[in-house]
């Protein structure tokens, strides 16, 4: 995986992040062992993904060269600047004219046990979306550090901003895959985005797990986690077992999830 600059955490903050619960039918299962289980769940992520208007890839990879690059997505101009001050290196982004500092922000989310992804760590954006999802125009950046070396290259970040409201919000990751990416999971017109978190053993000797966590988007372009009517989050549990660990051969998967998932 490219070093994804790591988009953006904001502040916690109730003006930027709010949680309610959903009531929904749910699938909920103990831990079972199951075969080729980050297959399943990529190929049902994939076949839940709503495809975006335009897709911008970065492949004008500079590093630690500093200055400023404007990339036009649809009718909106993207402003991507990294200034590098001795060994320190810090990026910002302005939207349509609105300028936002990631280097003091960090991850809404959990991504690497129980820390949060330090955006001030990424400056380097990899992939930008637009999406046009009912009355909502949203941009989506999947960002990664400048430096790549080791653990770091499993670093990235996720920055979505709401066209009309102007609203920023922000996720990391550490080890997982999807990206800044959007789902419809309820066959409704909602639109979530599934946050991840890796524990464990991120060389794959011992146990490690990676939980999926659901965030709805409002109107307002903030983001919400959902819960089922017990008050609980809505998650997936992957448990990652070694072959050589216990004579384990397949992984744990574990769920309370807002539908029905069909992993056959």
């Amino acid at each position: 995986m490219r070093c994804v600059l790591l988009i953006v955490a904001a502040l916690l903050s109730s003006s930027c992040f709010t949680q309610q619960a959903e009531t929904a039918t749910v699938q909920t299962t103990s831990p079972v062992n199951e075969p080729y289980i980050y297959e399943r769940l990529h190929y049902y992520f994939s076949r839940n993904e709503i495809r975006p208007s335009q897709i911008i890839n970065n492949l004008n990879y500079d590093g630690w060269k500093p200055g400023t690059e404007t990339i036009r997505i649809g009718a909106n101009t993207v402003k991507w600047t990294k200034k590098v001050d001795k060994n320190a290196l810090t990026a910002s982004v302005s939207i349509n004219g609105n300028l936002i500092d990631l280097d003091s922000k960090k991850s809404f989310n959990n991504a690497d046990g129980e820390n949060k992804i330090d955006l001030a760590m990424v400056g380097n954006w990899d992939q930008i979306k637009l999406y046009r999802v009912h009355d909502q125009e949203v941009i989506a950046i999947s960002v990664t550090p400048v430096s790549c070396t080791g653990l770091m290259c499993s670093v990235a970040a996720q920055l979505f901003y709401d066209l009309r409201t102007k609203e920023a919000s922000f996720f990391g990751s550490y080890r997982t895959d999807l990206g800044a990416t959007l789902f419809q999971l309820t066959g409704g017109n909602e639109n979530y985005f599934v946050a991840t978190n890796f524990s464990g053993d991120p060389h794959g000797g011992s146990i490690s797990a990676v939980n999926y966590e659901l965030y709805k988007l409002l109107p307002n372009g903030k983001f919400q986690v959902q819960k089922n009517a017990k008050g609980q989050n809505f998650y997936i549990k992957h448990t990652r077992q070694p072959e050589k660990l216990n004579g384990a051969k397949d992984d744990l998967l574990e769920m309370t999830w807002v539908s029905p998932i069909d992993l056959d």
